[in-house]
């Protein structure tokens, strides 16, 4: 019992890492400021306007640029020794 407990946390973490390893790339091109907060979180202008709308803030374009894509390198292949 106590392994498939562990096996189970196991398959969790391991959920999580690949779902955050893919958000880290993601590029927002809006943010929406409060006050002191800043939050870019938004596609587009019209997604921003509705979040701030009430809440007394307003929109900018994100100053960050976005990531640059990193290349994967190619693996060496080794020889094989006989």
């Amino acid at each position: 019992m106590r392994t498939l407990a562990v096996l189970a946390v196991v398959i969790a973490a391991s959920s999580l890492n690949a779902r955050d390893a893919n958000a880290q790339g993601r590029y927002w091109p809006w943010c929406s400021r409060y006050g002191w907060s800043t939050v870019c979180g938004f596609a587009t202008f019209q997604q921003c306007l509705e979040s701030v709308s009430g809440a007394g803030g307003f929109c900018q374009p994100n100053m960050m640029p976005p990531p640059v894509p990193v290349r994967a390198t190619a693996k060496r292949k080794h020889r094989s020794r006989y």
